[in-house]
């Protein structure tokens, strides 16, 4: 993955013989994409909403062909990967339908790790935003698909450790931000491993640091969390 987008790359196929026969039949590599955080069966994972996700067919590209971007990515949502080879029929001698070109298997050719866009690191602390705000438990398809009770902390420095406490003061998780990336998620399960209740909590942006390590000026944020 990369700033806003997602690259793939594939091991090169198209000299690979027939199992049977030995003979190169290639034709092309279809890529298909799941959003969701969970890698399960196509029709047991749902959204929040209860609506089934699946694997949409995103691009059809030629044998020759090793990579894929994707463009049409959103920051902080997962994304699982599936590319498989489709042959051009003509070693299919035997069967129902004799000369129909067939397909590997999206399952066996499949991501087994999510892949996220980020943006780069932000040159300054004073523009860190919290999604979504407010965060609403119920609130379906505005939460991210898969993954219910994720916040994203975007526009971050670089290098950073961000503190989360409750409007009274109290401490409730420190996040180590060292990826370099502006963007850190967090999934309301607190140092003493608990879900937050319901309330305002202060983000604090403290040690900040660019991507050469120089000290930056941290910040502090509101956000609301209704469960």
């Amino acid at each position: 993955s990369g700033p806003n987008r997602i690259e793939l790359a594939w091991e090169d196929l198209s000299a690979t013989g027939d199992w049977d026969s030995g003979t190169p039949d290639l034709d092309y590599y279809r890529i298909y994409r799941k959003r969701g955080n969970f890698l399960v069966d196509t029709y047991t994972e749902l959204n929040p909403d209860g609506t089934h996700l699946r694997w949409e067919l995103l691009a059809e590209v030629p044998a020759s062909q090793t990579s894929y971007i994707d463009n049409d990515v959103v920051r902080g949502e997962a994304y699982h990967y599936a590319v498989t080879a489709v042959d051009d029929g003509s070693q299919n001698t035997n069967g129902i339908r004799p000369g129909q070109p067939l397909e590997s298997s999206k399952y066996a050719n499949r991501t087994e790790v999510a892949a996220f866009a980020f943006a780069p690191g932000a040159e300054t602390a004073q523009k860190v935003r919290i999604v979504p705000n407010p965060y609403v438990r119920k609130a379906g398809d505005f939460n991210f698909t898969g993954d219910d009770n994720k916040i994203l902390f975007v526009n971050l420095p670089p290098y950073c450790t961000l503190n989360i406490f409750t409007v009274t003061g109290d401490l409730v998780k420190t996040i180590d931000h060292s990826s370099g990336s502006a963007d850190e998620s967090w999934d309301q399960v607190t140092n003493a491993n608990q879900f937050v209740a319901s309330g305002v909590y202060i983000l604090q942006v403290d040690e900040a640091f660019d991507l050469e390590k120089k000290p930056m000026e941290g910040s502090i944020e509101k956000f609301v969390i209704i469960r």
